[in-house]
């Protein structure tokens, strides 16, 4: 099915625009090997003009080499190996076949691929080649015109995607229209209602005056914000100067009216060891923004995103959805054994012991915390009021063995 589905698109594609071969699956599957390898030439002649050759004339390895060498460049993915070989100088149909079902099925993408690859392939050169300095200039100018043609390519690129459709600048130039009449009418009646009023010139002109008067003081302020951003930069560059000044004065003070040339001469290499870290700095943060221009050519040369690989990324969002949602069933029915639910009810019945006897003991320790705050408030009040109190009997007679004890000790 897979093999027949594939054989149908491809005679249809065909049929259409720009080939318009006129073949029946029956026809197109009889073709004979020759036959298929020249409706393959065909197909890249489309893509490339380099392919209008004579199969007949073209030697077999040139003919492996020019189609497997553009195949690579558009980025058809295949192993290149000898089988593969074998299969496209015999004009051998399962290799041919999956190519041109590929190529037709990306036509103008890939059409837009082979152009740039015209001039975005990157040459490569041997490092002994780059050595001699004539090869080394011409390389570089080469690698800087590939970059103008990118940066080029991008922006015709965004000016056609930017572009209006000529039915829908007719629509604007109508409605355009329209508005300048309404405008037109607004400004006669307003013209009709003010020939009447005598102190209308006078409030023209004040207004006129008012205008010139704003577009002024804008111009002003804007001369303003530039002289003030001039004169912090005058101000900074004043302190960075006097703080030098400061420390020269310092230093021929310290070392007479002379001064010391070896002291002067450190100060001057430490502002040249300053001077090289700047330029460090701005050459690390240069290279940082070449780094990301590059990229975001690479980036631009890049073919844009068409509708057909939107719809392959949403229909693989939705197999991803469809899985977790037969994950998420296959869950759900596991957890419905019957006797894992006994065993969740019983774990639930027995947390739920637990944490109502630890609030029971957490209140009774607070009770007892409590009462022993409230037995030693007792007891001084007690001691306050009738002394303290005695001892008890075995009280006392530890504090009489003690008492010995201590009498023995010190005789």
């Amino acid at each position: 099915d897979g093999m027949a589905t594939q054989l149908k698109e491809i005679v249809d594609r065909l049929n259409d625009e720009p080939f318009c071969c006129d073949l029946s699956l029956v026809g197109f599957d009889e073709k004979e090997p020759y036959e298929l390898m020249e409706c393959l030439n065909r197909v890249l002649v489309y893509l490339d003009s380099k392919h209008e050759v004579d199969l007949r004339e073209e030697k077999p390895e040139a003919m492996y080499q020019r189609m497997a060498e553009f195949l690579h460049i558009l980025g058809y993915q295949c192993s290149y190996d000898t089988e593969f070989q074998h299969g496209l100088l015999s004009g051998d149909r399962r290799t041919v076949h999956p190519i041109l079902y590929w190529i037709l099925c990306n036509l103008q993408q890939l059409k837009k691929r082979a152009y740039l690859a015209k001039f975005c392939m990157n040459l490569e050169l041997p490092e002994e080649f780059l050595r001699e300095e004539q090869v080394y200039t011409v390389f570089q100018s080469y690698k800087e015109l590939q970059s103008q043609f990118k940066a080029t390519h991008a922006h015709a690129e965004r000016e056609r995607l930017s572009r209006m459709v000529p039915t829908e600048l007719q629509r604007e130039v109508v409605q355009l229209d329209a508005e300048r009449e309404q405008l037109s009418q607004k400004i006669q009646h307003l013209r009709n209602r003010s020939e009447k009023d005598e102190g209308f010139q006078m409030l023209l002109k004040v207004t006129s005056m008012l205008r010139k008067e704003q577009e002024e003081e804008a111009r002003l302020s804007e001369k303003l914000v530039e002289q003030r951003y001039q004169l912090e930069a005058t101000e900074q560059l004043y302190v960075e100067r006097s703080a030098k000044l400061r420390e020269m004065r310092e230093m021929q003070q310290q070392d007479g009216e002379g001064g010391n040339a070896d002291a002067m001469l450190k100060v001057l290499r430490n502002d040249v060891i300053k001077g090289r870290a700047a330029l460090d700095r701005v050459c690390k943060e240069g290279e940082e923004k070449l780094q990301r221009l590059r990229e975001t050519d690479a980036a631009l040369s890049d073919p844009p995103v068409t509708q057909q690989d939107i719809a392959a990324l949403d229909q693989e969002i939705g197999a991803m959805q469809d899985e977790i949602r037969a994950m998420e069933q296959t869950i759900n029915a596991s957890n419905q054994d019957s006797r894992l639910s006994v065993y969740k009810q019983q774990a639930n019945l027995v947390a739920k012991k637990k944490e109502a006897v630890m609030k029971d003991k957490k209140e009774a320790e607070q009770e007892h915390d409590n009462l022993a705050k409230e037995l030693t408030a007792k007891e001084r009040d007690y001691e306050q009021s009738r002394g303290h109190k005695f001892m008890k009997k075995e009280e006392f007679k530890s504090y009489a063995a003690s008492l010995r004890d201590k009498s023995a000790k010190f005789k």
